[in-house]
């Protein structure tokens, strides 16, 4: 083997990550005639659906849930580069019995909010609209 040069285990680098940080603040108006003023809700995010990452219930909220949580992505160049790349954020219904309800979802498109070549951190905050399940 010699120093340098570029050969050895170049080959079985991975690509460099990024940390991509989004925080799940808050949801309103959940409350229709089918959720009752007491559902407890939490978030879902993922940027690979392999490693999902989710909030606490809140039990309080109702129809207007808090969370604040802060979720934190390790996503390469390309996902940054991506037109198409996005954060997919789930609200769910937590049910006693049975699978949760999924009450809606949005996608965050992150080409939107990140730039090309930009540096240092840009915090930027965006509402952004749920599809209920059925509208998708």
């Amino acid at each position: 083997m010699s120093a340098g040069g570029g050969h050895g285990n170049d080959s079985l680098r991975s690509p460099p990550l990024h940390l991509l940080e989004v925080t799940v603040i808050s949801a309103q108006d959940l409350h229709r005639r089918r959720l009752s003023r007491r559902v407890r809700t939490y978030a879902v995010a993922w940027a690979d659906e392999a490693h999902k990452l989710r909030t606490d219930v809140d039990r309080t909220g109702g129809a207007v849930p808090t969370w604040n949580d802060r979720f934190l992505f390790r996503v390469d160049d390309a996902f940054l580069r991506s037109d198409t790349a996005a954060v997919t954020v789930e609200v769910r219904g937590a049910r006693r019995l049975g699978g949760d309800a999924v009450l809606g979802l949005t996608r965050i498109v992150v080409s939107t909010f990140v730039r090309p070549g930009g540096r240092g951190r840009q915090r930027q905050v965006a509402a952004l609209l749920l599809r209920r399940p059925r509208s998708l």
